[in-house]
C-alpha cells in the first residue's frame, strides 16, 4: 500500500481518544455570535447549509464541520500548538493496531477530554511518517463544546431526531467498545457516539440497529469529527 499523506483511509474505525485547547474570543465577537451563526445553521432536511466555512472557526467551544477553533482535519499533527494547555496537562503517544501506527494527543480538562488523532499509517513505513501525518479524527467528550445545531455531549437522541429526520440517520455498532456510532447522511463530518452496554441494542437489532432501537433519553457521550 502506498502512503498518501492527504488521504483519509479507515475513517470508519472507532478509536477511543480525545483532544482540547482553549482560545478566547473578544466579548464583542460573542455578542453577535447568535446572529452570525444563524446564517450557517442547517435545517433538518437541507444539506447545503453545513458550515464548511471559515465563519464557524471564529467561535470558541464550537464543533465545526472540519474541527475546532484550534485544530482542523488535515492540519499537520506535528505542528499543532499546545501553548494554551488547560490545567491537567496533556499526553501524546504513538498507538498501533491492525498493522497501522498513528499519533494521538489527549488534552485533559475538568469537564471532559478531547483527543486529536493523526491518520493511520502502514507500520511498514518509517515512524517519521506518523509524526508528519495529517489530523484525521477529533474526539470531543466535553459538554462545553457544541455543534452549530446545539448538540453536545449529554444531548439526547430525542434532541438529535428533532434536528435530523430518521431517513438521514445511520447507526453503526462498535461491539468491541460497547458503543454505537450515529452519522447523518447529509454530507456531515460529525459523528455521534452513544453507549450500548453489553451490546444489548446491537444484539436485539440483529447487528443492524436503527434510530428507533435507541431510547429517546439515550445520551451522546462523544462527538467525533472525521
Amino acid at each position: 500500500m502506498k502512503f498518501q499523506p492527504s488521504s483519509s483511509f479507515l475513517s470508519s474505525l472507532l478509536i477511543i481518544c480525545i483532544c482540547w485547547l482553549s482560545a478566547c474570543s473578544p466579548e464583542s465577537q460573542q455578542q453577535d455570535s447568535e446572529e452570525e451563526l444563524e446564517e450557517y445553521l442547517p435545517d433538518s432536511t437541507n444539506t447545503e447549509g453545513m458550515a464548511f466555512t471559515e465563519a464557524c472557526f471564529k467561535y470558541e467551544h464550537t464543533i465545526c464541520e472540519m474541527g475546532l477553533e484550534f485544530v482542523r482535519i488535515g492540519d499537520s499533527i506535528h505542528h499543532i500548538s499546545l501553548d494554551q494547555i488547560p490545567e491537567g496537562g496533556w499526553k501524546d503517544t504513538i498507538l498501533n493496531g491492525s498493522g497501522y501506527n498513528w499519533k494521538s494527543i489527549t488534552l485533559a480538562m475538568a469537564d471532559g477530554n478531547i483527543t486529536i488523532e493523526g491518520e493511520f499509517i502502514d507500520d511498514r513505513y518509517p515512524i517519521d511518517y506518523v509524526y508528519r501525518a495529517p489530523v484525521s479524527r477529533i474526539r470531543i467528550e466535553n459538554p462545553e463544546y457544541k455543534t452549530l445545531t446545539s448538540l453536545r455531549v449529554g444531548s439526547t437522541i430525542s434532541e438529535l431526531t428533532s434536528i435530523f429526520p430518521d431517513s438521514l440517520i445511520q447507526l453503526t455498532p462498535f461491539p468491541n467498545y460497547d458503543a454505537i456510532q450515529i452519522n447523518t447522511l447529509n454530507g456531515s463530518h460529525l459523528n455521534y457516539l452513544v453507549l450500548d452496554p453489553e451490546k444489548q441494542i446491537a444484539i436485539k437489532s440483529g447487528g443492524v440497529p436503527t434510530i428507533e432501537d435507541l431510547p429517546s433519553s439515550t445520551e451522546i457521550f462523544a462527538i467525533v469529527v472525521m
